[in-house]
C-alpha cells in the first residue's frame, strides 16, 4: 500500500460514527444516571472537631495571659527612653538605630549629606531614596536638625 493513498471514506465515517456514540453514550449516562451526591458529613465532623480542639488551645491561652502588673512592667521596659539622633552628624550605626532604617539606607543618608550639605528641616529627609513619608513619620520623633 503506498503511503500517499488517501484514506478510504469508509474508515473516516466508522471513526466520527465511533466518536459520536461515545459522545451520546456519556450524554445519557450523565442524563439519566446521575452521578450520587457526595457526602461531606464526614469530612463535616472532621472540621467541627478541629475548630473545637482550636477553641479549646485558644481558651487555654487566654487562661495563660500575663497578670496586670506583669503587663505594666513589659510597658515600662519597651517605652524606654530614647534619644534623639542629630541627622546631619550621625554616623552609619548611629542611623541605623532609627525604626525602619536599614545599613543602605543610613550609607544613603550620610552620602546625601556629604553631596548636597546639611539636612534644614526633616522634609529634606524625602530626598533620600528609600525614605517615604510614611518612613520619616516613623523617625520624625527621634531625629533632631542642627
Amino acid at each position: 500500500m503506498d503511503p500517499l493513498v488517501p484514506i478510504p471514506r469508509r474508515s473516516i465515517l466508522v471513526f466520527a460514527g465511533v466518536l459520536v456514540g461515545i459522545l451520546i453514550y456519556t450524554i445519557i449516562k450523565e442524563v439519566f444516571f446521575p452521578p450520587p451526591p457526595y457526602d461531606f458529613s464526614a469530612f463535616d465532623k472532621k472540621f467541627r472537631a478541629r475548630a473545637d480542639s482550636l477553641k479549646q488551645i485558644l481558651q487555654r491561652t487566654e487562661q495563660i495571659t500575663p497578670a496586670p502588673s506583669d503587663q505594666k512592667f513589659v510597658e515600662k521596659e519597651s517605652k524606654a527612653p530614647q534619644k534623639a539622633i542629630p541627622i546631619n552628624t550621625a554616623s552609619v550605626q548611629q542611623l541605623i538605630e532609627l525604626p525602619g532604617i536599614g545599613p543602605t539606607i543610613a550609607k544613603r543618608i550620610v552620602a546625601y549629606r556629604k553631596q548636597h550639605g546639611p539636612f534644614h528641616s526633616a522634609e529634606d529627609l524625602l530626598k533620600v531614596k528609600g525614605i517615604g513619608r510614611k518612613k520619616l513619620e516613623k523617625i520624625r520623633h527621634r531625629i533632631v536638625i542642627r
